[in-house]
């Protein structure tokens, strides 16, 4: 799976250019990494991109045993 950043290249994007649009497109993917959000979280946090939001998901803690 390419990561945020390797998606972002592959299309002449950076950071600082994508939109919201872009970042929606990126998260429609069903192979989104569920470690993604922190990570662009931290992006918007430290102004490296401007204009996106990336809610946070509730976690409920474990469902059970595995």
């Amino acid at each position: 799976m390419p990561s945020f950043l390797d998606w972002l290249s592959g299309r002449g994007l950076t950071l600082s250019t994508c939109t919201q649009p872009d970042l929606e497109q990126w998260k429609a993917r069903e192979d989104l990494s569920y470690r993604a959000g922190p990570f662009i979280r931290w992006v918007i946090k430290n102004r490296l991109a401007k204009g996106l939001t990336f809610g946070a998901e509730r976690w409920a803690g474990p469902r059970g045993p595995p």
